[in-house]
């Protein structure tokens, strides 16, 4: 019996100091307050419940106040400390359960943060190192298609053929497929138009027969065809044009041509008889109304040339239906009356001035009956 009382005995007192050790070592551990302290205190005493809890939530304190600090700052600066944090090589599973969401918190930081900065520079080169960083990003749908798009303004800048070959075979469902086909066939067409020549645009045409340009080259090689034509500009290289070329949409152009070739050669002769046949001969020309009005001013011109009253006066008489024959009239008049009123200009003495006496006004006879009667003769 007094055996079994001294071995309660002492099981009493190491209870009561191996208490007071932990609680002595508890407060050490307070005093250095980190996660490491508290960590060694529970691996001293892992059997000392009440204190391993104490232990526990003053590293979850550390970790959530450490948190609150990372995250209020948000920056990839305040992340890397939080995750640079002293900790020891194991955790109570309650503590590593917490730290561990920290961690995968403050990576997700970090990744928002880059992502956040890859939009804003809009880089290809940011994109590409980020993708390549975070393979299972949420982002990484949106990062590939904007490294898709950043890719082809880079295609449109280089704007070679090998470029929108080489986007489409790594982008076989891109949403550019029209505009790069587009620009593909711009491109074929280019060396064919420098060359300009018909016989270029005839390669061409055998090379890419389902080009979008055929339509072009072909009516580039009638350009081509009618030029030399244009530069001769006559009527006989107009009339081989449309021989040899009777289905040229060209054809209108050089009849027009013609046409009008004919009246210029007609016009520079400066003859009427010249004038007259061209009216016999074209009178369908667009040109027969020009033509008239040619054969009325050179009618007039010597008239007009002599300048006097008589000259005037018998033009009108003469050409009744030229186009002139009111404005000489309106000559004649002018003269006369400046004779009237101001006696500045010489009458022709050769000339009734009975006809001149149509074109005065009744006012000016009344106040010069005088000088009309004397020079009339009544």
């Amino acid at each position: 019996m007094r055996k079994v009382f001294l071995a309660y005995l002492f099981l009493v007192c190491a209870t009561v100091f191996l208490s007071g050790c932990a609680g002595h070592h508890f407060k050490k551990a307070q005093e250095t307050h980190t996660l490491q302290a508290y960590q060694d205190f529970i691996g001293k005493y892992p059997k000392k419940e009440e204190w391993v809890d104490r232990a526990e939530e003053v590293q979850l304190q550390i970790l959530r106040v450490a948190w609150r600090q990372a995250s209020s700052e948000n920056s990839t600066h305040s992340y890397q400390i939080f995750l640079a944090l002293p900790v020891p090589a194991s955790f109570t599973a309650r503590v590593d359960q917490e730290w561990k969401k920290y961690q995968t918190k403050a990576r997700d930081g970090i990744m928002e943060l880059e992502y956040q900065t890859c939009r804003e520079s809009d880089n290809l080169s940011e994109y590409r190192a980020f993708r390549e960083k975070y393979p299972t990003s949420p982002h990484l749908e949106e990062a590939n298609q904007r490294i898709m798009e950043l890719e082809y303004e880079e295609c449109k800048v280089t704007d070679t053929i090998e470029e929108y070959e080489r986007f489409t075979g790594k982008y076989p469902a891109n949403p550019y497929q029209e505009e790069i086909q587009i620009s593909i066939a711009r491109l074929q067409f280019v060396p064919y138009q420098e060359k300009d020549t018909i016989e270029s645009y005839g390669q061409f045409i055998v090379a890419y027969p389902d080009s979008p340009h055929l339509k072009d080259a072909r009516q580039r090689i009638t350009e081509l065809e009618f030029k030399p034509y244009q530069e001769k500009d006559t009527v006989e290289g107009y009339q081989e044009f449309l021989v040899k070329y009777p289905t040229s949409p060209f054809q209108e152009e050089a009849v027009q041509a013609i046409d009008r070739v004919r009246w210029f050669d007609c016009k520079t002769k400066h003859e009427i008889p010249a004038c007259r046949q061209f009216l016999k001969d074209y009178p369908e020309s667009a040109y027969c109304g020009e033509a008239r009005e040619f054969i009325d001013d050179l009618e007039y011109e010597p008239y007009a040339q002599d300048d006097s009253t008589s000259s005037y006066w018998n033009f009108s008489q003469k050409y009744p239906n030229n186009r002139h024959a009111d404005e000489a009239k309106d000559k004649a008049y002018e003269l006369v009356r400046e004779y009237v009123t101001t006696g500045s200009v010489e009458v022709d003495q050769s000339s009734s001035l009975h006809n001149y006496t149509y074109y005065v006004p009744a006012e000016y006879k009344w106040e010069n009956a005088a000088w009309f009667g004397e020079k009339i003769g009544v």
